[in-house]
């Protein structure tokens, strides 16, 4: 099932609200060409996610710091683990057609991540960003 985007979900900061959008639609585009089995757009959907990860999570840090965000630490440390993750999910896509990985379990894990760190961790900010500049 798609990630659908809510405006339950704001933090109160646009940009990162935005970076949340994309994130989501990127998400779907992978479980997209998980259902196709199209290997070639499941490396593309999965390299387009990895990049604007960590282009998110880098604004994201910085919006924590400018904010004085007292979880910032474990917040990175979230956000480096799913980066851990993220390669090995990239090591285990393999180039000769058959992936070494689960891409389901992969799909899921990465649906389930990015909806709860956004539901939950980021969520933590919002006090801080309500009534901020936007």
């Amino acid at each position: 099932m798609p990630i659908q985007w809510r405006d339950a979900m704001s933090v109160g900061n646009e940009a990162i609200d935005e970076d949340h959008k994309k994130l989501f639609l990127l998400v779907n585009l992978y479980e997209d060409a998980i259902a196709k089995h199209n290997l070639f757009e499941l490396k593309m959907a999965f390299q387009g996610l990895y990049e604007y990860t960590a282009a998110h999570f880098e604004r994201e840090e910085k919006l924590q710091a400018a904010i004085f965000f007292s979880g910032a630490r474990a917040h990175r440390e979230e956000h480096q683990d799913l980066v851990r993750r993220l390669e090995a999910f990239n090591a285990g896509l393999s180039d000769e057609g058959k992936p070494r990985i689960s891409l389901e379990v992969a799909g899921k894990f990465l649906h389930d991540w990015i909806v709860n760190h956004v539901l939950q961790a980021d969520m933590k900010m919002r006090p801080l960003l309500m009534g901020r500049p936007r």
